[in-house]
């Protein structure tokens, strides 16, 4: 199965469903979760961003102290393969989301579902997750990611992205529901030149979810 549609402009569906089919790469697309908050090619994160790995260690951690289980998903995860070892610990459980379904590691077959950024709300029940991550994943949805991302995450969760496209979190009406994520910066961008010569930017937000939010259908 691969995605067919999307909730955002039909120009963007387009792009999205090209994405979508050109999917191959994405078999491979196992980034480990310690470098989840990693730029490509980097061996460590830049000043302010967290440790994935660490963060996701320090939640389950919180959670077994109340005798639950900790709820994540990973939106464009890939085929999910950089889970495996972090499921076999009964201290998670794990939903993900990808825009072609022949990259899913069979053993992830029920965590996974074929959806875009623009549609979480109408996958996953509202304040469903603890962690909300994506790893360069929201595909040419970013405030898409950051809306649906906050509708299905839990008041006092917390929200890790980054990817390479443009990022404005400076809207007030985004800064009514979320604070940063002490020490991170609230959104830290960088610009590169990538090998073709044009300008990237790449961006990253941890934020934590401080107000009930909900899209309307």
């Amino acid at each position: 199965m691969i995605f067919k549609g999307t909730d955002t402009s039909p120009e963007k569906c387009s792009k999205i469903c090209e994405i979508g089919a050109k999917a191959d790469g994405w078999l491979i697309w196992n980034t480990p979760l310690k470098k989840y908050t990693y730029m490509p090619g980097q061996n460590m994160p830049m000043c302010g961003r967290p440790d994935f790995r660490d963060l996701l260690e320090e939640k389950k951690t919180i959670m077994r102290a109340y005798g639950e289980v900790l709820r994540a998903l990973d939106l464009g995860i890939g085929s999910g393969a950089q889970w495996l070892e972090d499921l076999r610990d009964d201290g998670i459980s794990l939903s993900g989301t990808t825009l072609n379904a022949k990259n899913i590691h069979p053993e992830l077959n029920r965590e996974i579902i074929v959806c875009d950024a623009g549609s979480l709300h109408k996958h996953f029940p509202k304040s469903s997750f603890h962690v909300v991550v994506s790893h360069y994943g929201s595909h040419l949805q970013e405030i898409e990611a950051l809306w649906n991302g906050l509708h299905v995450l839990k008041v006092g969760g917390e929200m890790v992205m980054s990817g390479d496209n443009g990022m404005d979190l400076d809207a007030p009406l985004i800064t009514r529901y979320v604070q940063k994520a002490e020490p991170a910066p609230f959104c830290i961008k960088s610009i590169d030149e990538s090998p073709q010569g044009r300008k990237v930017v790449h961006w990253f937000y941890h934020i934590i979810k401080t107000e009930d939010y909900s899209i309307k259908n």
